[in-house]
Formats: structure tokens, sequence, C-alpha cells
């Protein structure tokens, strides 16, 4: 867990529109960021059975690989 006070933010946020599990939906996302030196990935802990079966990755990115990345799912206003 991230302690309140070391977020920043919201960064950016959007709104998406998806279809999942043959149901639609709309998505409103709000960024934060949070610098930490010692920060661990816990990428799947308390994940329900549909979280595993259908996200694909998740990442940690330093401020460096943040700015270099090309996907567009990571914002600018982040980097």
């Amino acid at each position: 867990m991230v302690p309140v006070e070391a977020l920043r933010g919201p960064v950016w946020d959007r709104t998406a529109l998806f279809d999942f599990q043959s149901r639609p939906y709309i998505q409103h996302e709000v960024y934060f960021v949070a610098r930490l030196a010692d920060a661990q990935s816990t990428a799947g802990i308390a994940w329900t059975e549909t979280e595993l079966d259908t996200i694909d990755d998740t990442v940690w990115m330093t401020r460096a690989e943040a700015r270099g990345c090309a996907d567009r799912g990571v914002p600018r206003a982040v980097a």
C-alpha cells in the first residue's frame, strides 16, 4: 500500500467505453503518481478469478521508463 501522503495528483484522467465478457461498460480512470525508492509490485495478490483470467500484464515503471514508453496506456502527464 502506498501512503496517501505519498500520492500526487490527480495528474490525468480518461473515460473508456468497452465491452467485457459480452457486456458494455463505461470506465472512468483517475491517475495519481507516487515516487517511492522502495516500490514493490503486488500484481496478482488478492486478485479475483476474473482478474487472473483477463489481465495480461501489470508493470511498475521508473520515471525514465514511463517517458520512453510508446504504449498509449501510459499517459504523458504521468511521465
